[in-house]
C-alpha cells in the first residue's frame, strides 16, 4: 500500500481536485492522507477540508506544530520564505510515516496533479527514493554540483 500525503493551505479546490485526479490516475493501491496546514488562519477552509475528508474517508492531520505557526507568522510579515514552513511540514509527514510504517509513502504539493495513469510503486521498486531533478535557478552554479550534475529538489 502507498500512502500519499498532501498538505493544504487555504485551498479546498486543490483538495477536491487531488481526490479526483488521484482516484482517476494513480494505479497503485493507496491511501490519501491530507494535512490541514492553515495554522488557524482560514477556519472556513479548514472546516471544508475536514468535511471533504469525512465524505471521502480520508484521514486528516491538523498541523498545530508551534514551529510551523511561527513560520506562518514570519511568512505573513514577509520576514520568512514559505519554503521554511513547507520543509518543516514535510518533516512532520516523515514523522507520521515512520509511526505508521507504510510499505511506500510519498507527498505531493497541493497544486501538483497527476494527468495520466501512473504507478508510483513501479517507480520505487528498484529505488530507495524517487524525485525529479530540475534546474530551479537561472544561475547554473546555484543548481549544480561541482561535477555539473543537477541538485535534487522537490520541484
Amino acid at each position: 500500500m502507498l500512502n500519499v500525503y498532501v498538505a493544504f493551505y487555504n485551498s479546498t479546490f486543490c483538495a477536491e481536485y487531488q481526490i479526483k485526479t488521484l482516484k482517476t490516475f494513480l494505479l497503485d493501491d493507496h491511501q490519501l492522507i491530507f494535512i490541514d496546514n492553515n495554522m488557524g488562519r482560514h477556519p472556513e477552509n479548514s472546516r471544508k477540508l475536514s468535511e471533504l475528508c469525512g465524505e471521502h474517508d480520508i484521514p486528516l492531520i491538523v498541523n498545530n506544530d508551534e514551529m510551523c505557526k511561527a513560520f506562518q507568522t514570519g511568512i505573513e510579515t514577509g520576514a520568512m520564505s514559505a519554503s521554511l514552513k513547507h520543509g518543516w511540514t514535510l518533516n512532520l509527514i516523515w514523522q507520521h510515516a515512520k509511526q505508521t510504517n507504510p510499505e511506500y509513502f510519498g507527498f505531493l504539493d497541493q497544486d501538483c496533479f497527476l494527468f495520466k495513469p501512473t504507478s508510483i510503486v513501479d517507480l520505487l521498486k528498484n529505488k530507495d527514493a524517487y524525485g525529479k531533478v530540475v534546474p530551479t535557478h537561472p544561475d547554473p552554479e546555484e543548481h549544480t554540483f561541482d561535477d555539473g550534475s543537477l541538485l535534487w529538489n522537490l520541484h
